[in-house]
């Protein structure tokens, strides 16, 4: 094979098996007990996940509401900072202002890549999160 997974073609071929047909596992002769013991296990403990997976989850969601609490505190601000700096009239001006985030995040992304091959992974990582 290609990606140097020769050794575990049978494992592939027993995942094949019992994925055509997922009801009928237990009475495959090709799945070792193990592999049944595995099958049940993910009908019986359907929530039984690695605890990193759950602390993942809880980062990502505090992450999104910070977001959005970042952006409602933006939204507010659309109320008085055209006023505050003389551009009420200009609409252009305050629709850039307001997206800039978002074209920032664009750019950002676009960037991304070409940084990565300057600094490297661990080097992006550091400078984004300084950012």
């Amino acid at each position: 094979m290609q990606h140097g997974l020769n050794d575990k073609i049978h494992v592939f071929q027993r995942a094949a098996l019992a994925a055509q047909r997922p009801a009928e596992f237990e009475s495959l002769p090709e799945l070792t007990d193990d592999d049944k013991y595995h099958l049940r296990r993910e009908t019986t403990h359907k929530w039984h996940l690695p605890k990193a997976l759950y602390g993942a989850i809880a980062i990502c969601s505090l992450g999104s509401a910070l977001q959005g609490w970042d952006n409602t505190g933006a939204n507010g601000a659309n109320l008085s900072f055209p006023l505050e700096f003389g551009i009420e009239d200009n609409g252009w001006l305050i629709g850039v202002i307001n997206a800039s985030p978002t074209l920032f995040g664009l750019l950002s992304a676009w960037a991304a890549d070409p940084v990565n091959n300057l600094l490297g992974r661990r080097g992006t990582i550091f400078v984004t999160g300084l950012l």
